[in-house]
């Protein structure tokens, strides 16, 4: 066989072996979906919910003598507040002459304070003891020591509220033995200095001895 014969066969033989690597390649292009590699993807996240907005508070500090143990509830019940078993939002005892209720600032405005679980068995004269956060005729930030607070007429327990945020509120206590054919032990707890009070005759109050008395809701009227 000469050797040009073997040239030609050699390269026939070639051409045929590419012809068949180029039929698998379309061949493997053809496999079905499911035998063919999977195909890389990122997952999406979506935007995350907002985080519910919490409206502003203010902590309230009581500082407070002789009423270790005492019961400090702040109550807010106001025109257009519902009046329900809901009214008292916050509560603490007083430990080392110190108590501390955070409440949402708006709530402040009409808010008041009952003083309950007093050692001694006192009492208010009528219903539960409210703190006076201000007396009849005299101006905010006043001291009233318990001898002047004996002798003030009314007084309001409803506070006009604050847009601080930690509000210190000192107070003070009086303890009164009462005699009589039925003896009373009388409990008052007033504001010393006193606080901004709604001017409305509906929050006012007749004090005995610096103190008020409240039977069941705290309810501060108009002038809010």
């Amino acid at each position: 066989m000469s050797g040009r014969v073997i040239q030609s066969l050699l390269l026939a033989g070639v051409l045929a072996f590419a012809g068949f690597g180029s039929g698998c390649a379309a061949a493997r292009s053809d496999l079905p979906f499911a035998a063919r590699p999977p195909a890389s993807s990122t997952p999406t996240v979506g935007p995350l919910p907002a985080a519910p907005s919490v409206p502003p508070q203010t902590t309230v500090t009581f500082r407070v003598a002789n009423c270790e143990g005492c019961i400090i509830t702040a109550a807010h019940a106001v025109p257009g507040h519902i009046i329900n078993t809901d009214y008292e939002v916050a509560t603490d005892v007083v430990r080392g002459g110190r108590a501390e209720l955070t409440v949402d600032r708006s709530a402040t405005i009409g808010m008041s304070f009952s003083v309950r679980n007093v050692s001694g068995g006192y009492q208010a004269l009528v219903g539960d003891p409210y703190v006076v956060v201000g007396f009849g005729g005299r101006p905010p930030g006043t001291k009233v020591s318990p001898s002047a607070a004996a002798l003030q007429r009314t007084g309001s327990w409803c506070w006009a509220g604050t847009k601080e945020s930690h509000v210190t509120i000192s107070l003070q206590t009086l303890r009164l033995d009462q005699p009589g054919a039925e003896p009373a032990r009388v409990f008052s707890v007033w504001a010393s200095p006193t606080l901004d009070v709604p001017i409305n005759a509906a929050n006012l109050k007749l004090t005995y001895r610096g103190g008020i008395g409240i039977e069941g809701v705290p309810y501060c009227g108009p002038g809010l």
